[in-house]
């Protein structure tokens, strides 16, 4: 049986960098991560300083993902100089009612999209929860999101 998983997964990390990579997949390439949830929330630990740079890929899912979980924050996230082809989705910051924390001071530059059916998404919808003790009140941050990139062959660029 194969197993398909995201190559790299920064979860609850700081002062990641991951560079210099060629990666094919089945799921998302890069994702970042903090927590899921309640369990997130009291964790409490973010995902900040992450370098994502040099990297080219494709993958059927998200080439670049931050989220779905992100209770414990992300921010301070830079992926430059990507080259991104035959994808489902090159951009994706995701999160959901109950996530709680946020997602900020995102920047994407110097990213090539060639053959992706969407350039960029940014949702509020994604992701289930592990039980039903979430809170629906935990309403996630998201702001200061900044991009510079170049799509090719894209159905649509930014949603």
């Amino acid at each position: 049986m194969l197993n398909i998983v995201t190559i790299y997964e920064a979860d609850s990390s700081s002062h990641v960098c991951i560079e210099d990579s060629y990666i094919s997949t089945g799921d998302d390439l890069v994702a970042v991560k903090s927590g899921w949830d309640e369990y997130g929330i009291a964790y409490g630990r973010c995902s900040s300083d992450i370098k994502i740079r040099w990297i080219t890929g494709s993958s059927p899912f998200a080439e670049i993902a931050v989220g779905s979980e992100t209770s414990g924050g992300v921010e301070n996230v830079l992926a430059e100089h990507i080259h991104l082809f035959n994808m489902g989705l090159g951009i994706h910051v995701k999160t959901n009612i109950g996530r709680g924390g946020f997602i900020r001071n995102i920047t994407m530059t110097n990213v090539f999209m060639e053959n992706s059916r969407k350039g960029i998404e940014i949702a509020g919808d994604v992701g289930g929860h592990p039980d039903d003790r979430f809170n629906q009140n935990a309403l996630p941050v998201v702001k200061d999101y900044q991009e510079c990139l170049g799509c090719e062959g894209s159905a649509s660029g930014f949603e």
